[in-house]
């Protein structure tokens, strides 16, 4: 069977597979949070919750107050200083189309609660075709999206919104295990470019993760496969730092206001100790939690679960 024309590397019984796939992602979403945050009169849930609910009140501001430059800006927000939609983690891919369409919207709308559906589902989506560049196993490449979307960090995100969109990571990995001999060369730098853009729109931080694989792609392609001429590969290592600055700018991540950033005694806290990988803390019924260092040992989860561990060992 040959792949189907839309180039993602899938046959097309894999399109079964693929549903049911995203069919448990919106089993696991309805079985953590319940359907009625997909209400978008429902903003009971954001409240009383430090990050959920910052998010959710810059959004109120954003949408109440006039059009301004850069695009995301909130100046009643933080007064004087005034802030970002993105600074805010209020998701700038769905809070600026929504406010083009603000006249439509009462004024306690919430997005949110679909964001948390959209991050389940592309979780599974992109972890299904990352899963499957590395086998053609069907069994293999839904029980790999579904440890993808079981992912201890992924589902330990639930308060930081933004920083959810895992699935921009793994669209990143996807683009750079397909060969890019496939794809020709505009059609695989507008791919990346795309990508950036929308992570620029999610959250800064996911924007440099997946910008450090995109240049591990073009340099693989020029220095290890050598399938990149240099003005090809110069051209693409410009583009994507590039758009990324821009669309950083245009939704106003330099703005950061005049507020002061402390004393620093708070340096080290949130660091990831090194045995972050394969310490589960408190989330774990097999293994047992092993000593941190900091304090707010949360914020360097980084558990890998159990069952890629295995899959680790196995290997």
């Amino acid at each position: 069977m040959e792949k189907d024309s839309r180039g993602l590397g899938l046959l097309s019984g894999d399109r079964v597979t693929l549903a049911a796939a995203i069919l448990l992602a919106v089993l696991l979403f309805g079985f953590r949070y319940g359907f009625r945050i997909l209400d978008p009169g429902n903003a009971d849930w954001l409240l009383g919750r430090q990050d959920p609910a910052t998010s959710y009140l810059a959004w109120l501001f954003f949408l109440s107050e006039p059009w301004s430059f850069p695009l995301g800006q909130v100046s009643g927000y933080l007064a004087p200083a005034g802030t970002t939609v993105g600074l805010t983690d209020s998701i700038p891919l769905l809070a600026l189309p929504l406010k083009a369409l603000g006249f439509l919207l009462p004024a306690d709308f919430q997005y949110f609660g679909l964001w948390k559906l959209l991050n389940h589902c592309l979780q599974a989506v992109f972890g299904y075709l990352l899963v499957a560049q590395l086998t053609s196993r069907r069994r293999l490449r839904l029980t790999g999206a579904v440890l993808l979307l079981l992912s201890p960090v992924f589902l330990l995100r639930e308060n930081l919104l933004a920083l959810a969109g895992h699935w921009v990571i793994l669209a990143g990995l996807w683009l750079y295990v397909r060969s890019n001999a496939e794809l020709p060369y505009r059609r695989n730098l507008v791919s990346w470019l795309v990508l950036m853009v929308v992570c620029c729109c999610i959250h800064p931080y996911l924007a440099v993760m997946v910008l450090a694989i995109a240049v591990a792609a073009w340099l693989r392609d020029f220095l290890g496969w050598r399938r990149l001429g240099f003005l090809r590969f110069v051209a693409a290592l410009a583009a994507l730092p590039a758009v990324m600055l821009l669309t950083w700018f245009l939704i106003g991540y330099q703005l950061t206001g005049n507020i002061a950033a402390g004393s620093g005694t708070l340096y080290g806290s949130t660091a990831m100790n090194l045995n972050a990988p394969w310490n589960p803390l408190e989330t774990s019924l097999v293994l047992p939690e092993l000593p941190t260092i900091y304090s707010n040992k949360y914020e360097g989860y980084n558990y890998l679960g159990l069952g890629w561990l295995l899959l680790g060992v196995i290997a």
